[in-house]
């Protein structure tokens, strides 16, 4: 038997926004129900662009466990020439009972802006 959780921000949820060039939290999910050895996935969504001044759009998605700065689990490096949608998954083993996993976006020298969708779903066996 497994658990869903998510965590989803559509796209008229937030005003767009241009994504700085460090770490930015976007999501914040919190597991439970984890059993240790057992598997936990994520499915990442995330609507972004390139600023007009950009010739490219440079995104980077990072997951972390415990919090915005703790253990780094996933990270992609994203590009794109107009707009985009980041559709990504992860999966991991289970090692505590509660766990809470930040979704984290980065660009470097701005070159990116977040539309929505925002979407973090983790599926817990």
């Amino acid at each position: 038997m497994s658990k869903r959780f998510v965590v989803d921000l559509p796209i008229n949820a937030f005003t767009p926004f241009q994504v700085p060039d460090f770490e930015f939290p976007v999501a914040t999910i919190e597991l439970h129900s984890i059993k240790a050895g057992k598997p936990i996935e994520f499915e990442l969504e995330i609507g972004w662009g390139k600023p007009p001044a950009a010739d490219l759009g440079e995104l980077e998605i990072v997951l972390r466990k415990h919090s915005a700065v703790g253990e780094e689990i996933f990270r992609s490096f994203e590009m794109c020439h107009q707009k985009a949608v980041s559709l990504l998954e992860h999966s991991e083993t289970g090692t505590q009972a509660e766990e809470t996993y930040v979704l984290l976006v980065r660009a470097p020298d701005s070159k990116a802006y977040i539309a929505g969708p925002i979407r973090l779903l983790a599926i817990v066996y």
